[in-house]
Parts: C-alpha cells; sequence; structure tokens
C-alpha cells in the first residue's frame, strides 16, 4: 500500500505542475510571445503550445483513476472476508474502465484533439472513449460505496442487538465504515462533476473557468480519495472492534474469531470473562442472523 500512496501522490503532483508549466506557457503565449499578433490569433497559438502537454496528463489522470478504483474495490473485498464472486461485478467494471483508458490514449497519441474541449479526435469510439472509461468508473465507485453502505448497516443492526457500546477513546468500526460510506457518498458526487469535461465548451462564454476549475480538481482528487481510504484503514485494521464493551450483566466482553464447528472458516464470537461464548452466525456476504448460545464452564 505505500507504492500505491507514493505513486497516487506523484501523479498528483505530476499533474499539478503540468497544469502550472499549462498555465504559464498560456499567460506567456498572450501577453509577452507575440505582441504583433491579433489576440484571437494569439490564442490558437497559445493552445498550440501548450497541445504537448495534453496526452501526459491525459495519461496520468486516467491511470490515476485506474489505480484509485483498484483501491476502492479492494477496501470492499476485505470488508467482504476477500470473497472473490462479490467484487466479480466492480472487477469488471475496472477491466473496462482500463480497457476504454487504452483506447483513450492510444487516440490522443495518433490523432491528438478534436476542435471539443477535452475529446480525442479518430472518429466515434475515440471521442468517447474518455467518457466510456469515466461512466465505468463512476459505476465502479457507486457499487463499492453501496457496499459497503450495506456492511456497515448490517454491522449497526449486529452491535445493537448484542447491546455494544461504541469506544469513544479510538476510531470505532461504526465510525470507520461510516467515514468510508461518506467519503464515497461525496467522491461519486464530485465524480459527477467532471461530466463537463465532455461537454462542448466555447471558450469565449464564462464556462470555461467552471471548466478550467473542475478538470484541474479533478486531477488531484482522483488521487487525494484513494489514498485517504489507505490511511483509514491503517488505523483501524479489521472491521471488527478488538475490544467492546457488553451491557450483558456479566461483566467486560470481547468481540473474537472462533472457528466454526460446520469446517475450518472462522465466525466472530463474543466472549465474557465468565466464559460464556456468543457466535455469530455469519454468510460470506455479510452478516444475516444472530444465534446466540450461552455455556456456562461447569
Amino acid at each position: 500500500m505505500l507504492c500505491v500512496v507514493v505513486y497516487l501522490y506523484a501523479t498528483s503532483l505530476t499533474l499539478w505542475a503540468l497544469n502550472a508549466t499549462a498555465w504559464y506557457k498560456n499567460a506567456h503565449a498572450y501577453f509577452m510571445d507575440y505582441p504583433e499578433m491579433p489576440l484571437p490569433r494569439r490564442r490558437a497559438q497559445a493552445a498550440s503550445n501548450v497541445a504537448a502537454l495534453g496526452t501526459p496528463m491525459e495519461a496520468l489522470f486516467m491511470f490515476n483513476m485506474i489505480v484509485g478504483d483498484s483501491v476502492v474495490i479492494w477496501r470492499a473485498w476485505v470488508l467482504y472476508q476477500r470473497t472473490l464472486w462479490i467484487i466479480s461485478v466492480p472487477c469488471l467494471m475496472l477491466l473496462m474502465s482500463f480497457i476504454f483508458t487504452i483506447i483513450d490514449i492510444t487516440c490522443l497519441t495518433g490523432t491528438g484533439w478534436s476542435t471539443q474541449t477535452a475529446i480525442a479526435g479518430g472518429g466515434p469510439v475515440c471521442a468517447r472513449a474518455e467518457l466510456i472509461a469515466w461512466a465505468f468508473s463512476f459505476i465502479t465507485n457507486a457499487t463499492c460505496t453501496i457496499m459497503i453502505g450495506l456492511k456497515a448497516w448490517n454491522h449497526r443492526k449486529s452491535m445493537k442487538v448484542l447491546n455494544v457500546s461504541p469506544n469513544h477513546y479510538k476510531m470505532s468500526t461504526d465510525k470507520l465504515l461510516s467515514v468510508l460510506v461518506e467519503s464515497g457518498f461525496i467522491y461519486c458526487l464530485f465524480w459527477l462533476t467532471q461530466l463537463i469535461l465532455f461537454v462542448d465548451v466555447s471558450r469565449d462564454t464564462p464556462v470555461i473557468y467552471v471548466y478550467q476549475l473542475f478538470s484541474s480538481m479533478g486531477d488531484q482528487i482522483s488521487g487525494m480519495y484513494p489514498t485517504l481510504i489507505i490511511v483509514i484503514v491503517n488505523l483501524h485494521q479489521t472491521i471488527w472492534e478488538p475490544d467492546s464493551s457488553l451491557d450483558t450483566g456479566v461483566g467486560a466482553s470481547t468481540l473474537r474469531w472462533t472457528s466454526s464447528s460446520h469446517g475450518g472458516s472462522s465466525a466472530p464470537a463474543v466472549e465474557s470473562k465468565r466464559g460464556v461464548d456468543v457466535p455469530l452466525r455469519t454468510e460470506s456476504y455479510g452478516m444475516r442472523g444472530i444465534d446466540r448460545r450461552a455455556s456456562e464452564d461447569v
């Protein structure tokens, strides 16, 4: 995960540097390089001066998006106890997003940009490649956020049944899951703003400033959110609280994993200091019910 964090930071920093370079070259072309040239022609010349930066910036942004989606899928996979079929649909969407990312970058390398703001030239497939890759990325994030939300809801429901009081001195599982769900929802809302990249925005209208703002923000947010997920996970490695106080009248209790009597898999159970085991019946995709069974040491 350290390599992922370093990669996301490096690409976001590189994108920021490229954006700053493009802005500087544009300003220099407008006000210093061509003093005898009419202003409309200066704009065209400025655009040609920064055209070489477009493809590297697009490639960094798109691959940042792919790596970020992989982190989101990984988090959902861990929360669902590494069940592969749970993430089969998000992984398929990630693969499709990657394929259209390659198509988009190939089109930009071969044919360059179209007359539209941020669309590749070279035909209808090239023109829609980035939009399709973005759409699959958005669906991937929305799907994983819903999956994590269901896990958070099941966890909160089970903790209410067990009457587990939250730990106020550190980030509890409930808070951690809530942060993951809320941040995922906010990220999906922000990701919707990137739709403006696929709108034919005229540079003669004030909308171009909105385009410039959201396109530059997208370069940074695409790397910040996956990094935030990794930091949150490192604050709390497991979905279950290591220690939880139960108001059961039998003393303090801890939540631990116990071996299932029907196989080698592990299932969470609550064990009190008096030897009372409360196994939690689970399924591979989350908690469906709670089976309380108390046994006293004789």
